[in-house]
């Protein structure tokens, strides 16, 4: 699931702090936040017009993606969402993903 190659090429992909994430959502850009966290811990705690897409469905789900939009892809700690962002970066090389650093974890604290 998580293993190392994953992870080892996802080193050299576009990341956006969550800080820089959290200014651009105060902007008018647009763009698409794709939260693959489980339903559990999306239920728990999400971003506004956020959407969904637990990273077990992500392949079988890319359909609603709408790959013409910078798309920012968010988890629990950065982890699946690095993961998440290089499988769609091989069904779209030509896209803007962006992984946001630390999460939802760090996301949070940016809210107190």
């Amino acid at each position: 699931m998580l293993d190392n190659y994953y992870l080892d090429e996802c080193e050299s992909t576009n990341s956006i702090s969550s800080e820089e994430f959290f200014e651009l959502l105060e902007s008018s850009e647009p763009i698409q936040l794709i939260d693959v966290r489980s339903k559990e811990e999306y239920a728990q705690n999400n971003i506004a017009n956020s959407i969904n897409i637990p990273f077990e469905s992500l392949e079988t789900r890319i359909q609603e993606i709408d790959l013409t939009l910078p798309l920012y892809i968010i988890c629990q700690s950065g982890i699946r969402s690095r993961i998440a962002q290089q499988k769609l970066l091989r069904h779209n090389s030509t896209s803007f993903i962006y992984n946001i650093l630390g999460g939802i974890n760090q996301y949070n604290t940016l809210l107190i």
